[in-house]
């Protein structure tokens, strides 16, 4: 149980406990109105910056894509492993030295030298007893507050002599690199030098002189590259004799705790760094309050998966749609999983136009993986082959996204198997949009989005959940031929906020061979028989995403429409899909599940709960004209299918309001 000190310390405000640090490590208060040194604005910057790309660079698997994004590939340690289950990291593949230390935290590292004599239980001990700790409790720092928790598991960058080479430590203030700090190891008693750009000593006397690096060249100009719009950042590399490594990114330099060696030089350091007004990190605090994407949308590169398998007499179509779009700067990516049609000839006709990738049948996430291996867009779209997009839908996508954010989504009209229009659309509530989407995760374990074809992704949420650790997991626990699209879009709250597009900009096809394809007769053994599937689906789809991102948490509620299917099925049957489902049950968790869930709107929230306490009332004779449209029979009544869609105003290409289309 904590002590009282420790109980008063967790109430305090950061900002006191920060500035009461400050003043046990330097003896004075910190000038936060005006401040004028280094360290007085390094704390400045903890309290009050909250610009979303300093949360980026102190995640150290983001990182990772940030500076990959600036340098290439080929500049970082080579990443083994990321996990967040420490007893799967594979030991009998990793080599003989290596690293490991977390994602969301400074200081716990273990450097493994000689795997043979490792105690992998005692590894694992480690590992489990980082994850459990915040770092943001221990610095109150808040970049580290909303970090995920993930293990690394990365290359040791050796010398030649067996140990790690020296850090050098650039300090840039917007682009311009105005010290270089030289770490020379733990072993050595005074191991820090300091040394102008030009490789001249500061405060010369103590300890030996360095050698110039070989590599000053290639380091000043990286460092500069990754300062470049920032108006300070740390940037730590290592430099071998064949190579110039990229360590950390650091934003706020020992917590503002630490000292340099000179009072002089941490006036002249903080006369360099220019910080932002505070108007702006205001700005920058409510426009985006999570890590993502820092350019300018209109720049970025969009590519756009479409994955096949065997609907050739659709393919064509969403190919063209994908090179029809007003949006220029986009690449188009047909994946085929193994298709036994013409899919292939078809793709083989659009020559240097497209990117083909055919591979042997492995199931929709196996396409996934493949397509963004090939990628090279800064945002994402996954388009099934079935389904096409309007010419627009990327401008708009590019025109609505906004930096922080990971996924934007938009409705779908629903057509038929000839591409006519079906007086509908998908999904048929209020898209989430924000930080919504997360709060109904908690809630329901799932929120209002589309399918595939409605959502677009930043790349870097996509490397964080595309990881290869993750494929192997979901080989193993997870049906891999269907509904890959909901890993990213149940993942995608966890990560950054979501923009919501209200257009409908893409048509979701429902044919014959389709999950939702259009019943057109009602059958009481072939309806549940479907139930059975979309409910194991269902199941399937909640442990594939939580297996992702691992988070185990149970949904405290059920979302209305898993509700629905539920009721049908006991009505139909007799007995429950789960077996407490009640009469009585089902339509009280109905009812309460509609008035907490944000996907509909307050007209769709009174029909809904209508229908739960029609299912428990009414007679099994008079049930199934309730049991028909919840099923998606097609010959539904024109009169019920205009109570539960919207008003024709807001039918069509445009949908400014909530509560589109059919009920879901």
């Amino acid at each position: 149980m904590p002590s009282a000190k420790e109980r008063i310390k967790k109430a305090l405000p950061s900002w006191l406990l920060l500035i009461r640090r400050y003043w046990k490590a330097h003896g004075v208060l910190p000038n936060l109105v005006c401040p004028a040194t280094f360290n007085e604005k390094v704390l400045y910057r903890i309290i009050f910056d909250r610009r979303p790309v300093l949360a980026q660079l102190a995640d150290k698997a983001a990182a990772r894509s940030y500076v990959e994004s600036r340098l290439g590939p080929g500049v970082l340690p080579e990443l083994y492993c990321l996990t967040t289950r420490p007893e799967t990291i594979p030991f009998d593949r990793l080599p003989n030295c290596f690293v490991v230390k977390p994602t969301h935290g400074c200081g716990w590292v273990q450097i493994v030298k000689d795997k043979s004599a490792l105690d992998r239980g005692a590894l694992i001990e480690s590992c489990t007893r980082w994850l459990n700790q915040s770092y943001y409790e221990i610095t109150r720092e808040w970049v580290y507050k909303d970090i995920r928790p993930q293990i690394m598991v990365e290359e040791f960058v050796d010398d030649g002599s067996g140990t790690r080479p020296s850090d050098y430590r650039f300090f840039v203030f917007g682009g311009t690199v105005e010290l270089i700090q030289v770490d020379l190891g733990h072993l050595i008693t005074d191991r820090v030098r300091l040394y102008t750009p030009a490789w001249a000593r500061i405060a010369p006397g103590a300890g030996s002189e360095v050698p110039r690096p070989a590599r000053l060249a290639e380091m000043l100009a990286a460092a500069r590259i990754l300062g470049g719009g920032l108006d300070f950042v740390r940037v730590d590399f290592f430099a071998t004799a064949t190579r110039l490594y990229v360590g950390e990114l650091t934003t706020s330099p020992e917590g503002a705790m630490g000292r340099l060696v000179l009072k002089d030089l941490e006036r002249h350091l903080g006369g360099r760094w220019k910080l932002p007004r505070f108007a702006q990190l205001r700005s920058a605090s409510r426009s985006s309050g999570t890590p993502g994407e820092s350019s300018d949308a209109r720049t970025q590169k969009v590519s756009i998966i479409i994955v096949n398998h065997n609907y050739a007499r659709f393919l064509r179509q969403a190919i063209d749609s994908a090179l029809s779009q007003t949006y220029t700067n986009t690449e188009v990516i047909v994946v085929d999983d193994g298709s036994t049609d013409d899919s292939s000839a078809i793709i083989q006709s659009y020559g240097s136009q497209i990117i083909r990738i055919l591979k042997g049948n492995a199931g929709q996430l196996s396409c996934y993986y493949s397509g963004f291996a090939a990628c090279s867009g800064d945002l994402v779209l996954y388009l099934d082959a079935d389904d096409f997009l309007y010419p627009e839908c990327v401008s708009e996508v590019i025109a609505h996204w906004q930096p922080g954010c990971v996924k934007a989504h938009y409705y779908l009209d629903v057509v038929d198997e000839g591409g006519a229009r079906m007086d509908a659309v998908v999904p048929s509530g209020c898209l989430g949009k924000g930080k919504s989407p997360l709060k109904m995760m908690r809630l329901f374990g799932t929120y209002c989005s589309p399918p595939a074809s409605g959502n677009v992704y930043s790349r870097d949420f996509l490397a964080r959940i595309l990881t290869p650790e993750n494929q192997r997991t979901l080989r193993n626990f997870y049906v891999t031929s269907f509904s890959a699209d909901a890993i990213p879009i149940f993942a995608a709250p966890y990560f950054g906020t979501i923009v919501a597009i209200p257009r409908t900009l893409a048509c979701y096809r429902r044919h014959r061979d389709a999950a939702a394809a259009v019943i057109s007769q009602f059958e009481v053994e072939a309806d549940l028989q479907k139930l059975e599937r979309d409910h194991q689906k269902d199941l399937l789809r909640d442990r594939g995403w939580r297996l992702a991102i691992g988070r185990n948490e149970a949904s405290r509620l059920s979302e209305p429409s898993r509700l629905k299917r539920r009721f049908c099925y006991l009505r139909l049957s007799g007995r429950g899909l789960i077996a407490s489902d009640r009469r009585l049950t089902l339509v009280a968790k109905g009812v309460w599940s509609c008035l907490w869930w944000n996907g509909y709107s307050w007209t769709q929230k009174v029909a809904i709960s209508a229908w739960f306490l029609g299912m428990a009332i009414l007679p099994s004779g008079m049930v199934r004209a309730l049991i028909r449209p919840a099923l998606g029979i097609s010959d539904r009544t024109p009169r019920l299918r205009q109570f539960l869609q919207v008003r024709e105003g807001r039918r069509g290409r445009t949908c400014e309001e909530c509560g589109t289309g059919p009920a879901a």
